[in-house]
C-alpha cells in the first residue's frame, strides 16, 4: 500500500475513502486536469491488503476529468465515478459498481441531461479589448444577448428578418468571414442575425476555453455592425452557461 502511494509522488491532494466492512480507497488528485490515481485495499487485524478495483478502472494510471470515490450503496461497499465536467457539458454521467463477495459487480451507468441556465456578466468594458460594452444601451443589449443565447442553444431562431434586412445581413456575414481571426481563448465562431430596437447586428457566438484549451459551456457573444465600410464590434459579452434543471435521464 505504501509503495503504491509513493509511486504517485508527493504532489497533489491525497485522501482516503472508507466503505462498510473494512474496505478503503486511497486517492491522489494531481494537476489542473484533476487526474485521479486510486488504489483499493481492505484492513484486517491492523494490516492493509490491496484489492482489485472495478473492471476498467486502471489503478496504475491516472484518470483525468472524472471524480472517483468509495462509499456505500444500500449498505454495500460501492465505487462511484462521476464524469463531472460541469463547466464543459450539459450531460453528467455517474457510474456505480457495488462490491459483492470479493469483487466489484458489473457497473450501473446513469446519464443525466440538463437544460442550460444562461446568465451574463454584469461587467462593462471595452468591446475592442475582448469583452464589454460602452454606452447607455449596454444593459438592454446584455439582457437581449442572454435571450439570444438561450434561443441559440435550443436551436430557436428568434430573428425574423425583412427582405432588406436579410440582404444587409448577408453583407455583414461576408465581412465577418473576411475578418475572422484565430483566437486561442475561444473556439470556432458561429454567426447569426441579432435584432435589437430596430437595429440589425451580426452576432458572433463562440465557446470560451480554459487554460488547457478545453471548450467550456460559456459563450462569448460579440455584436457588430458596419461602420465606414468595416465590421465594427459594438458590444461583447461573456455569457455564463451552466446546468439547469434535469430534463432527462437513462440507466443501463
Amino acid at each position: 500500500m505504501r509503495k503504491a502511494l509513493e509511486e504517485w509522488g508527493s504532489s497533489g491532494e491525497a485522501f482516503i475513502d472508507e466503505a462498510p466492512a473494512g474496505h478503503f480507497a486511497a486517492s491522489v488528485i494531481q494537476g489542473s486536469a484533476y487526474c485521479t490515481s486510486q488504489s483499493y485495499f481492505r484492513v484486517e487485524n491492523g494490516r492493509a491488503f490491496l484489492e482489485d478495483g472495478p473492471d476498467g478502472w486502471d489503478a496504475t494510471h491516472a484518470e483525468c476529468g472524472v471524480g472517483r470515490w468509495l462509499g456505500s450503496f444500500e449498505g454495500t461497499p460501492a465505487a462511484f465515478e462521476d464524469d463531472w465536467r460541469a463547466g464543459r457539458s450539459l450531460t453528467a454521467k455517474l457510474t456505480v459498481a457495488r462490491r459483492i463477495a470479493d469483487r466489484f459487480a458489473p457497473e450501473c451507468r446513469l446519464t443525466l441531461e440538463f437544460s442550460p441556465r444562461v446568465e451574463a456578466s454584469e461587467a462593462n468594458g471595452r468591446p475592442d479589448a475582448g469583452t464589454g460594452c460602452e454606452g447607455s444601451d449596454c444593459d438592454s443589449l446584455r439582457r437581449a444577448s442572454v435571450r439570444f443565447v438561450e434561443d441559440f442553444l435550443t436551436a430557436r431562431n428568434s430573428a425574423s428578418l425583412t427582405p432588406s434586412q436579410s440582404e444587409a445581413y448577408l453583407e455583414l456575414k461576408k465581412l465577418a468571414g473576411q475578418e475572422r481571426e484565430e483566437n486561442a481563448s475561444h473556439g470556432p465562431e458561429e454567426f447569426a442575425p441579432f435584432l435589437h430596437d430596430g437595429g440589425l447586428y451580426i452576432a458572433s457566438v463562440a465557446k470560451l476555453k480554459n487554460g488547457r484549451g478545453d471548450e467550456l459551456l460559456n459563450r462569448i457573444v460579440t455584436l457588430s455592425q458596419t461602420i465606414d465600410g468595416r465590421l465594427t464590434p459594438i458590444a461583447s459579452f461573456d455569457i455564463s452557461v451552466s446546468r439547469g434543471r434535469l430534463v432527462d435521464f437513462s440507466a443501463k
